[in-house]
């Protein structure tokens, strides 16, 4: 009867802006849960029958009461307690919602224990359920998580909850309608093999049967083919608005049936490639196209037609198989949006047919229609073995253009996905965009949307993952194990069983885990095909995660699950976003319900025995998720107040209470407490000695909920003087009574306290982040500076800290037992705050401070009478306490100061200079820092009065050349300049001026003098050793520019001229390059006196010669190249440069007469090559190889006597002596030559025999690397002696050297060495000749065969050129070439510009086509006259010369429209173009 009222059911419609499709399966269901189950009491029963369907009569019709009354089975129980309620329930029958309303309660025990069972029980239960619950019902099962529900025992922190604590994000669904339709016909129709979905459900089966079900799981048509019984259905598949099927039989042609009337529509037989099995089919957008993918990995276009009444088909292979066999592909199905509401980028979406296919390598977005195109290709990553996967996920945007629609692709295998954004604003325009890679290492098999953040992963173990694909998230969300769905593979239609297993190892490799066809996603829905029925797994929404936590008991996850969705962390939300304010506003009013049920739940679970901190961590784990949830609400105060009115009557629950809400506090959420939870928050820190965090609380609460007398006597008794402060200043706007009442007390400790502890101070930033004020050790002080702490007070005070510079003290400690030091720093930020106009501590800008309170401010500081009779007590203990942080606070303050506040300055800076002339306990430091910051005040404000006497001592000091200021030399230099700058200093002459600069050697301000009157050879002494380093060389450029200027007087020049020669050593170590260029070019110094003034320098000495003989030939003025001179650069250069010896040899071959000094020169620095090269270009090569055998046995001794250390570096050397020695040696030429290579090997051998004689008669030698050295040195030596030195007495020696045994472990490897040398140079030898002969002989084979070739010429022969016809008779000279062209010779020399030493094919020759236009211009004219002359003879010349004129304008015409065409065209396309002109003779 139920089911009936089901069929009879009208459709729901669906709300557009929910974007759900009201005609498919879950489209409907979301329809029925937006509108409600009223709607389904809407039902007609007036045309059932009773007697058709065997309804019992009912003998009194039960009431509402007795209903809700009776007691359930412990079946129906069980059911009732695994059904939630849901936004995305797939289409419930009447009976089941009515059931469900009428159920067991969300928490009774039934739900609780159902969601404790296994996977497996449970799904047996259903199993029974199924058997005996009407058709067409559905259930929803809870997916269980591979992480452990914890109850209502969450750890302490309420933020941080396991992932199982929050429960499951998945529900899990069996179509019992369909399940139990489809296994009760397994009998006659066999097991499922394939799936389809859409607005109805089609499963086919294993004996060719296909059974489609309709939207409330009722069994619309079994559709069977006569021509496919008993064949298994590979694949089913609806086009879009699900009214055709169309459908593949393994081994068989395609069907397509009409839905409306279950009838056949075609048969198509030519859908695939034969003897193959059709693996997949999908319709595009377009009803008249679909796509066929084959076991043979090829994918074809199916085009239906109909004319005439007559349905046909055409078939087009997209992508052969041959090139790489396709896995899978997914159409485009971009949603159904009217065109009205479509955006204008959008708009091309719905006229292109996009596909996306996959091979085992890449990936392929192609489009279809209108024109088929490639649009991207990509690599598929991972391990070749894995399948791929792909799918298709449409973003719906709105905005006030319309709907956009932004397609993203995900595809991948083995476990890396790839994410691409499509865009197509046009079929040319579309483009695909890289958006993420992710590497979940994993075996992926499919894979699915479930919406726009979130990814279904399944994987070969059939294990689902649920992935959160936000960038900064990318985490698995849940794990869940489905084997018990015994989900079924396509593994025989792949492998190619039904027609012979003809398929590749590719398509094998896919099939062993392919469930293309038995999963499939849908609407943000995932159905499975198994043994046992159909399934369905989507996200829950966010009220059943909620209402599910809640059911269990877990109210702590609950709360934390709705804190995290209003603050936006929560993964996997669904059904929250669409409607966001109401839905928050909904979301509050559960988060707040479930806040007060917990804390009833967390006061009745107290533990009732254990110690007081075990109940003080329950409470306290309790209380966090409490208070953490409601600074989220709307109305935390409210609920906040009554929490504490709950807890308040426990002792413990309320300190734990008020604990908790230290951090939402200090964070400046803005929470606004109540004043007796404020005094109880107080009195619970008070009372446990917690006052280091106390502090930082006061500051961030609200004043009105303080109660400011109970804390200011709290912040006086326990020196919690930022609390103080900020009461005073933000709660009362009295600035200067806590100054009046904490300075004495400042200055009483710092008499107590070393006076001179702290005379320096950390520096303090400007506001832009430049250099400080002034720093402790005399960094820059400038005007503008401002405090570091003020801006930065308030997240160091949040953090818990008491003071910006002082850190957390111990619990229970008081600041007043802390360094008094603490107390001034925190004076001296509030003093600062105050003073610009800024809240203390916090920092920020504040506009209750007006001019009288900064008055109060600084008449409470400069204060000078006090209770203890000193004068300005109060200034002086901020002085002794931090002077570089009160210097600091003060300039800053003054940068804020009004024209109407100038006074304040004044008062200040004459209280400043009082107090260091009245005080004698005061360090000269600190003097200078009150000195100097006086004169960057008074230089900046011509307001300030300041005395003659006073401004001499600031001179005296700052000008001080040593003494007591020198550590603060940066500071006082730039005191002096601004004072200069400022006039303050103008009754004091400049020379005064200038000598005061030198004498305390401020250069900045002596260069300005410099530079104002004209003392330019102190500005180059200036820049030559005062200068930045990086800028030293511009004195060059400097001192050019004088040279040169015409206002430079000859006087100054001569000036500036000395001073450079004294500084000439200074120049050449800035660079000697533009030394050499200034003295020789610029100025034109002689070259000797220039090398007087270097004598006492070698090193600047080689420096400069160096230069000049290299830059010698590009000097303007002739330069000095005597013998001496070479001589004498030649000595620095060995001492100095020893390898650029040989260089300076080689190419100063000719400058140097006396070669004998030169070579003694080289001996004496040990330059031996340098010496033996010498000789060597001398023609003395007796001693050019004395001096080589001299030094190389000079190493070789060096290399055997060095120890272990030295080995490296003597071994160096003797290498470079071996290899000159032998360069020597390779140069020379004659009979001498023997003797050198013979004296060498005669050397080596017998320092090689030595070691083998000692290893023979005892231990081997210690050294082993310098007899493995040697040894290798060797058969190097004898195969370069082989080329030069007779073999045989090179063998002799080796034979008389093995004979004295030294050499009786190597002769017969170097002989070895010596044969194979031999073979290998004999073998390349005769290689190489026969190469040689084989290439002429084939040479002369081809002109030999082109010699005897004949030339074929044509039945009548004419001549290229004059196009007169040869006659075999002719006695004229004729030129033929191989290509079959003739010529006259007359007229091929005339073609010639000059006589060729080879003449070629005009008409052949790619270089001819290549010419100008101008040039043809002139060959045609050229061709034109000698064509008259060498026809003026031939009878017929008077007839030819007529025909020859009516065709002249026609061949004119025609080799100008050549010619325009040679010269569009380029190179290559000339050299390969043929024509063929014919023009009639």
């Amino acid at each position: 009867c139920m089911l009936v009222c089901v069929q009879r059911c009208t459709r729901v419609t669906m709300a557009y802006d929910r974007g759900v499709d009201t005609d498919s399966l879950i489209g409907s269901s979301l329809a029925g849960s937006v509108c409600g189950d009223d709607q389904l009491d809407n039902l007609s029963f007036h045309d059932l029958d009773d007697i058709e369907f065997d309804i019992p009569a009912v003998p009194v019709l039960p009431t509402l009461e007795s209903i809700l009354t009776t007691g359930q089975s412990d079946t129906e129980k069980l059911l009732d307690s695994i059904l939630l309620e849901s936004e995305f329930e797939i289409t419930l029958s009447p009976a089941s919602s009515r059931r469900r309303q009428s159920g067991s309660a969300p928490g009774s025990p039934a739900a609780s224990h159902s969601n404790k069972l296994r996977a497996d029980a449970l799904h047996k239960k259903v199993n029974l359920l199924n058997a005996a619950g009407p058709k067409g019902s559905v259930e929803s099962i809870p997916v269980v998580a591979n992480s452990k529900t914890n109850g209502s025992d969450p750890p302490t922190d309420g933020s941080t909850l396991p992932a199982g604590s929050l429960g499951s994000v998945l529900r899990h669904v069996v179509l019992r309608g369909v399940s139990a339709q489809t296994d009760s016909v397994q009998d006659s129709a066999g097991h499922p093999t394939a799936l389809a979905v859409s607005t109805l459900v089609a499963t086919g089966m294993s004996r060719g049967s296909i059974l489609v079900y309709g939207p409330t799981q009722s069994l619309l048509w079994c559709l069977d083919s006569p021509v496919q019984r008993d064949t298994p259905v590979s694949c089913v598949c609806f086009n879009t608005d699900a009214s055709r099927l169309l459908a593949a039989h393994a081994g068989g042609p395609l069907t397509m049936w009409d839905l409306g009337k279950g009838r056949l529509l075609r048969t198509i037989p030519d859908g695939h490639t034969p003897h193959t099995v059709a693996l997949s089919l999908r319709f595009t957008p377009l009803h008249t196209l679909a796509l066929c993918l084959d076991s043979g990995g090829s994918l074809y276009e199916l085009s239906f037609t109909r004319v005439l009444g007559a349905r046909g088909s055409v078939t087009h292979c997209i992508f052969s198989g041959s090139r790489g066999e396709v896995s899978t592909f997914q159409p485009l199905l971009p949603p159904n949006i009217p065109p009205s509401a479509r955006s204008t980028s959008s708009s091309a979406i719905n006229d292109v047919t996009i596909i996306a296919l996959a091979t085992m390598t890449k990936l392929f977005v192609i489009a279809l229609r209108p024109r088929q195109r490639v649009i991207d290709t990509h690599y598929l990553a991972g391990n070749s073995s894995e399948v791929p996967v792909i799918s298709w996920n449409i973003v719906t945007k709105r905005s006030l253009s319309g709907v956009s629609v932004e397609p993203v692709l995900g595809f991948g295998r083995s476990g890396v996905i790839n994410l691409f954004l499509v865009s197509i604003p046009s079929l040319s325009q579309a483009r695909c965009h890289y958006l993420n890679c992710i590497d979940t290492s994993l075996s992926v098999i499919s894979l699915h949307w479930l919406n726009n953040q979130t990814l279904f992963l399944l994987d070969k173990h059939e294990r689902a993952h649920v992935l959160d694909i936000r960038p900064k998230s990318q985490q698995s969300v849940e794990v869940s194990d489905l084997s018990d769905i015994q989900l079924m593979y396509s593994s025989s239609f792949y492998k190619g069983l039904a027609t012979g297993g003809n398929v590749s190892e590719a398509m094998r490799r896919v099939g062993d885990h392919a469930v293309y066809q038995t999963v499939l996603g849908y609407n943000n829905q995932v159905l499975f095909l198994g043994t046992n029925g159909v399934h369905v797994i989507s996200l829950k929404t966010w009220r059943e995660r909620i209402a599910f936590l809640e059911d269990l008991g877990n109210l702590r996850g609950a709360i934390v699950l709705a804190t995290r969705i209003l603050e936006g962390k929560a993964k996997c939300v669904v059904g929250y976003y669409g409607n966001r304010e109401g839905n928050r506003r909904e979301l509050q009013k559960i988060l707040e319900r479930l806040t007060m049920r917990y804390v009833s739940v967390v006061l009745s679970t107290a533990p009732s025995s254990g110690s007081i901190e075990v109940l003080e961590q329950h409470y306290i784990g309790g209380m966090n998720a409490i208070v953490n949830a409601a600074v989220f609400l709307d109305n935390s105060d409210v609920v906040l107040y009554n929490v504490y009115q709950k807890v308040s009557d426990d002792l413990v629950a309320c300190g734990a209470f008020v604990e908790t809400l230290e951090d939402i506090i200090i964070s400046d959420r803005r929470v606004v407490l109540n004043p007796s939870m404020t005094k109880d928050l107080i009195d619970h820190y008070q009372s446990k000695g917690l006052l280091s965090r106390l502090e930082p609380i006061i500051v961030h609460l609200n004043i009105l909920s303080i109660d400011i007398d109970h804390v200011t006597k709290l912040c006086k008794q326990e020196g919690l003087y930022d609390a103080l402060l900020y009461i005073f200043g933000v709660g009362l706007r009295d600035y200067s009574s806590p100054l009046l009442e904490l300075l004495p007390e400042l200055r009483t400790s710092s008499r107590c306290s070393n006076p001179m502890s702290r005379g320096g101070g950390s520096p303090i930033m400007s506001r832009d982040g430049t250099s400080p004020i002034v720093s402790r050790k005399g960094t820059d002080m400038s005007r503008g500076g401002t405090l570091k702490s003020i801006g930065r007070a308030s997240p160091e005070l949040s953090r818990g800290s008491s003071s910006p510079t002082m850190s957390r003290l111990p619990p229970g400690l008081s600041p007043k037992a802390s360094n008094p030091s603490a107390l001034g720093d925190k004076l001296l930020l509030y003093i600062s705050c105050c003073l610009t106009n800024r809240e203390y501590p916090s920092g920020a800008e504040s506009t209750a401070i007006s001019s009288q309170d900064k008055g109060s401010v600084y008449d409470a500081v400069l204060k000078r009478s006090s209770s203890s009779g000193e004068s300005f007590a109060n200034i002086l203990g901020l002085m002794h306490c931090n002077l570089t942080e009160f210097l600091n606070v003060l300039s800053f303050a003054f940068t804020h100061l009004t024209q109407s506040e100038v006074t304040y300055k004044q008062k200040t800076i004459d209280v400043l200079l009082e107090v260091i002339a009245d005080s004698v306990n005061f360090t000269p430091h600190q003097i200078g820092l009150v000195l100097i910051f006086v004169a960057m005040e008074s230089s900046v404000c011509k307001e300030l009065f300041l005395s003659n006497g006073s401004i001499q001592l600031i001179v005296e000091f700052v000008c001080c050349p040593g003494g007591s200021g020198t550590d603060l030399h940066r500071e006082r230099e730039r005191s002096f300049m601004r004072l200069v700058d400022s006039g303050r200093l103008s009754h004091i002459p400049d020379t005064d001026l200038l000598r005061l600069a030198e004498s305390a050697s401020f250069r900045e301000v002596a260069y300005s003098f410099y530079t104002r009157y004209r003392l330019y050879e102190k500005l180059v002494v200036w820049h030559v050793k005062h200068g930045a380093k990086a800028k030293r060389d511009l004195v060059f450029e400097f001192v050019i520019q004088l040279l040169k200027d015409e206002g430079c007087s000859p006087t100054e020049k001569r000036l500036i001229e000395s001073t450079i020669k004294l500084n000439l050593v200074e120049l050449t170590d800035i660079d000697a390059y533009k030394t050499v260029d200034l003295f020789i070019n610029i100025i034109g110094v002689k070259l000797n006196g220039v090398l007087q003034l270097l004598r006492q320098y070698p090193r600047h000495e080689f420096l400069f010669l160096r230069v000049v003989f290299e830059q010698r030939q590009f000097f303007l003025r002739p330069v000095d190249d005597s013998p001496e001179l070479t001589a004498r650069y030649l000595e620095l250069l060995c001492q100095h440069e020893p390898r650029d010896v040989i260089g300076f040899l080689k190419d100063s071959a000719e400058g140097i007469d006396d070669a004998y000094a030169a070579i003694e020169m080289c001996r004496r620095w040990g330059l031996y090559n340098e010496a033996a090269y010498l000789f060597e270009r001398d023609g003395s090569l007796e001693e050019s190889w004395a001096i080589l055998r001299e030094a190389l046995e000079a190493r070789l001794q060096d290399y055997l006597e060095a120890k272990e250390e030295e080995s490296r570096e003597t071994e160096s050397r003797f290498e470079e002596s071996y290899t000159n020695y032998c360069g020597f040696c390779q140069r020379c030429n004659g009979k001498s030559v023997e003797t050198f290579w013979f004296h060498l090997l005669d050397l080596l051998m017998r320092t090689i025999g030595g070691f083998s004689l000692v290893a023979s008669q005892g231990p081997p030698p210690s050294n082993h690397r310098v007899y493995n050295y040697l040894n290798s040195l060797l058969p190097n030596l004898v195969n370069k002696m082989s080329n030069v030195v007779s073999h045989s007495d090179m063998l002799q020696r080796l034979l008389r050297q093995s004979h004295e045994g030294s050499l009786a472990g190597n002769i017969h490897s170097l002989l070895l060495g010596m044969l194979t040398t031999y073979h290998y140079e004999s073998t390349l030898l005769d290689t190489t000749t026969s190469i040689l002969e084989r290439d002429l002989y084939t040479s002369f084979a081809q002109l030999h065969r082109a010699s005897n070739r004949g030339i074929a010429l044509p039945r009548q022969p004419a001549c290229a050129l004059c196009a007169w016809t040869i006659s075999p008779t002719t006695e004229r000279p004729v030129a033929m070439f191989l290509c079959g062209h003739v010529y006259h010779l007359r007229c091929l020399r005339s073609y010639f510009e000059e006589e060729p030493a080879e003449y070629f094919c005009c008409k052949c020759t790619a270089r001819e086509r290549l010419l100008s236009r101008q040039r043809s211009t002139e060959r045609r004219r050229t061709l034109s006259v000698s064509y008259d002359d060498e026809t003026a003879d031939i009878p017929d010349h008077k007839e030819h010369l007529t025909q020859r004129k009516k065709t002249s304008a026609v061949s004119l015409q025609l080799l100008r429209s050549l010619n325009r065409d040679f010269s569009n065209k380029s190179a290559w396309q000339l050299a390969d173009l043929k024509l063929n002109i014919k023009i009639p003779h």
